[in-house]
C-alpha cells in the first residue's frame, strides 16, 4: 500500500477517534444525576437562610425561587437528552443549550456574591468565600468534560466575589481569588486532559479489537471458503479417480503378459501415489481448519497393525530390504481409539522408510507402556536408510518441509506426511519423536494412549500378509447402482457384475427412488452429489415411502460418494444410510462392504451389522437422534403423489 494511502487511513482513524471522544465529553454534560442537583438546591437555601438576616428574606427568597426555576430548566433539559436518541451532528445544539442555562445559573450565583455581599460581617463572608470555592470545585467533575461550560459557570461567581473584595477595600483577598481561579481552571484542564486520553484509549482499543474481530471473521470465512473448495475439488478427483483405479484393478484380472503387467503395475503404483498425495492435501487442510475429528471406538489393535505392516512388506521387498515386524505378543487385544488415523500414522512412516532406505532394513516395533494408570501404545519404525541432520530435525515436522532440497528431486513426495502424522498423534493425546543420524538411518517414535477393553492375549508376532479378500468370490443378489457420472457407473457395474450380482443402474436421486419402489433389491449403493435429486433427497424419500407403505424391513442403502468429510459422512447417516464407502473404490472394501449387508433375515427385522470403523460413531449419533432430518420429507411430492405408495 502506497504510503500516502496509509497516511490518510491514519488520519481518517484518528480524526474518527477524536470525533468519537469530543462526542463522549459532551454527552458526559448530560449525566447529570438528581442527587446532585439536590446538592445544589440544598447550598442554595443555606446560603439564602444565612445572608436573610442581614438582606432580608424577600430579596434571597426571591433568589432562590430563580436559582430553583433556572436548576430546574437544566433538570429538564438534561431529561429530554436522555429520553431520545441524539445523534452526533446534533449535540451541539444541545451543548450550546446547557451551556446558556449553566451560564444563567453561574451569573445567578455571582449577582447574589456581588449584591448580597455582606460587608460588614466577617463571619458571613467567610462562610459565603468558603461557599463559593466549594462550588467551583464541585463544578470540576461534572462540567469540565466542556471548557467552555466549566468556565461561564466558575468565572462569574470568582469574578463577582473579586470585584466585592475590591468594592470593600480588602484588596489583598483579590489575588487571592485571582489565584484560586488560575488553580481550579488548570485542576479542570487536567482533569478534562485525563479524561480524554482516557476516552480515547477505549475508543482506540475498541476500534483494535473490531480490527481484530473483522481479521479472525474474514480468516473463519476465508478458511470456510477453502474448505469448501477443497471438498468440491475432493469430489471433482475422486470422481474420475474412481473410474481410472477402477479400470486399473479391473485389469488386474484380466489375462496379460509380463511385460504388460509390469506397465500396469507401474499405472496402478502412480495412481496410488496420487491418491496418497489428495488424501494428505485434504487432511491438512481439515487440520489446519481445525475440522479434523478424531474417532473413539472399539478396534482390534493387534490386527489394524498387522494389516498395516503386510501391505508394507510388499513396497520393501520389491526394493530389496529386510522387512522386520515385531509386536509385543502382550498387545492388549482390543482397544478404544481411532484406527483409521492410527494406520495412518504407521503406513505414512513406513512408506518415508522404505522410500529413503536403499539397502538394509525397515524394521517397525510394536509394544505398550503403562504411563500415570494408562496403557501407551508405542510404534517405532526404524531404518537404515540417509538419515537426517540434526540442524533440519526441528522444521521436519512443519508442514512441506523436507531435509533438504535435493530430497524432493532424488525421492520425491511433499513433506505433508510428518506434519500430518505429528498433529494426527497430538490431537490422539499422544507425541512423536525422532532419533536420527546423517547417513546411519532413522527411528520415529510415536506413542497414543488408548483405553483398553479387551484383556492381554499371547499372540504370534508374524505378520500375516495382506488381509485383502479376494474379489473372484461369486455372490447372489441384486443391488442397485445411482450415480450421475457414466465412468463410475460402468466401474461399479463391471465390478459387482464380476462378483455374481445383478445389477440396475439409475443416473440420479429421483430414478433411483422410482426402481426402488418398482423392484426388489438386496443393496442400494447411491452417490451423494446429483443432478435432479440429490442422494440425501433420495434416501430421505425412500425412508419415507418404507414408513408410510408399511415395508418389512428397510433396504440397506450405502453412501457412495467422493465426499468423505466426517461432516459429509455424518450428513448421510442421519439422513437414513447404513455406511458409507469412499471413492476411489478399492475391490476388497467393496467386497467387505457388500458382505455386511446382503443376506438379511426374512423376519423384517433388519440385522445390526458391523460398519467400517469410521462410520460406527456416526450411527451411534443417528440413534440418538432419529428424526433430525428425517422431518423434512413429511409432505413430500415424491411419496405422496408422483410416484404412489405400494
Amino acid at each position: 500500500m502506497p504510503f500516502s494511502k496509509l497516511g490518510k487511513l491514519k488520519s481518517d482513524s484518528v480524526s474518527l477517534t477524536e470525533e468519537r471522544v469530543r462526542h463522549a465529553l459532551g454527552d458526559q454534560l448530560f449525566q447529570e444525576n438528581l442527587s446532585r442537583n439536590l446538592g445544589t438546591l440544598l447550598l442554595a437555601s443555606m446560603i439564602a437562610a444565612v445572608l436573610a438576616t442581614a438582606q432580608g428574606h424577600t430579596a434571597t427568597g426571591m433568589w432562590l425561587i430563580i436559582m430553583v426555576l433556572f436548576t430546574c430548566l437544566r433538570m429538564g433539559l438534561v431529561m429530554i437528552y436522555q429520553r431520545q436518541d441524539t445523534d452526533t451532528q446534533k449535540l451541539p445544539r444541545w451543548e450550546g443549550l446547557f451551556v446558556l442555562i449553566t451560564g444563567l445559573i453561574g451569573s445567578w450565583w455571582g449577582w447574589l456574591v456581588f449584591c448580597y455581599f455582606p460587608l460588614g460581617n466577617i463571619d458571613h463572608q467567610g462562610f459565603l468565600m468558603f461557599c463559593v470555592a466549594g462550588l467551583s470545585a464541585a463544578a470540576i467533575p461534572y462540567l469540565a468534560f466542556v471548557r467552555r461550560a466549566f468556565l461561564v459557570f466558575v468565572i462569574p461567581i470568582i469574578a463577582s466575589m473579586c470585584i466585592s473584595f475590591a468594592m470593600s477595600g480588602q484588596s489583598e483577598k483579590i489575588w487571592m481569588g485571582g489565584l484560586y481561579t488560575v488553580l481550579i481552571i488548570i485542576t479542570a484542564t487536567r482533569y478534562r486532559s485525563i479524561l480524554h486520553r482516557s476516552l480515547e484509549l477505549r475508543f482506540q482499543n475498541e476500534e483494535l479489537l473490531k480490527d481484530i474481530s473483522d481479521a479472525r471473521d474474514r480468516a473463519e470465512t476465508a478458511t470456510k471458503t477453502k474448505s469448501e473448495f477443497l471438498s468440491t475439488i475432493s469430489h471433482e478427483i475422486r470422481t474420475p479417480m474412481n473410474g481410472f483405479l477402477g479400470m486399473l484393478q479391473l485389469l488386474e484380472d484380466t489375462p496379460l503378459d509380463k511385460e504388460q503387467r509390469d506397465y500396469l503395475g507401474t499405472a496402478v503404483s502412480s495412481a496410488e501415489t496420487l491418491h496418497v498425495l489428495l488424501n494428505d492435501l485434504l487432511d491438512f487442510s481439515k487440520i489446519e481448519a481445525g475440522k479434523l475429528e478424531i474417532e473413539s471406538i472399539n478396534f482390534k489393535l493387534w490386527d489394524t497393525i498387522n494389516e498395516t505392516a503386510a501391505l508394507m512388506q510388499s513396497q520393501a521387498t520389491a526394493k530389496g530390504l529386510n522387512f522386520i515386524c515385531k509386536i509385543d505378543p502382550e498387545l492388549p487385544e482390543e482397544v478404544v481409539g481411532d484406527p483409521t488415523r492410527i494406520r495412518q500414522i504407521l503406513t505414512n512412516l513406513l512408506s518415508n522408510a522404505v522410500k529413503f532406505t536403499k539397502k538394509g532394513h525397515v524394521k517397525v516395533q510394536v509394544d505398550s507402556l503403562v504411563e500415570k494408570g494408562d496403557e501407551v501404545i508405542r510404534l517405532r519404525v526404524s531404518d537404515t536408510g540417509v538419515g537426517i541432520d540434526k540442524k533440519v530435525q526441528k522444521k521436519l515436522f512443519s508442514a512441506f518441509s523436507q531435509a533438504d532440497s535435493s530430497t524432493s528431486r532424488n525421492f520425491g513426495g511433499t513433506g505433508l506426511g510428518l506434519a500430518i502424522s505429528k498433529q494426527l498423534s497430538e490431537l490422539m493425546g499422544g507425541n512423536i519423536s525422532l532419533s536420527s543420524e546423517l547417513g546411519k538411518g532413522s527411528t520415529f517414535t510415536v506413542q497414543i494412549p488408548l483405553n483398553v477393553v479387551g484383556p492381554k492375549s499371547a499372540r504370534n508376532s508374524e505378520i500375516s500378509g495382506s488381509t485383502e479378500g479376494s474379489h473372484k468370490e461369486v455372490l447372489k443378489g441384486s443391488v442397485l447402482v445411482v450415480d450421475d457420472d457414466h465412468v463410475s457407473q460402468r466401474v461399479a457395474n463391471l465390478m459387482l457384475s464380476r462378483m455374481g450380482l445383478e445389477v440396475s443402474l439409475a443416473a440420479n436421486g429421483r430414478e433411483g427412488v422410482e426402481l426402488v419402489q418398482k423392484h426388489s433389491y438386496d443393496l442400494v449403493f447411491m452417490d451423494g452429489q446429483m443432478p435432479v435429486m440429490t442422494g440425501v433427497e433420495a434416501v430421505m424419500v425412500i425412508r419415507e415411502w418404507e414408513r408410510q407403505s408399511g415395508q418389512k424391513g428397510m433396504i440397506p442403502i450405502v453412501a457412495l460418494s467422493a465426499n468423505v468429510s466426517s461432516e459429509d459422512r455424518e450428513t448421510f447417516m442421519m439422513a437414513g444410510m447404513n455406511d458409507v464407502l469412499a471413492k476411489p473404490i478399492k475391490q476388497h472394501r467393496l467386497l467387505a462392504c457388500i458382505h455386511r449387508w446382503i443376506g438379511q433375515p426374512e423376519s423384517g427385522a433388519q440385522e445390526e451389522k458391523p460398519l467400517l470403523p469410521e462410520n460406527e460413531m456416526l450411527l451411534k449419533r443417528k440413534r440418538r437422534q432419529p428424526r433430525r432430518m428425517r422431518r423434512k420429507t413429511k409432505s413430500s411430492p415424491f411419496v405422496s403423489s408422483s410416484f404412489g405408495q405400494q
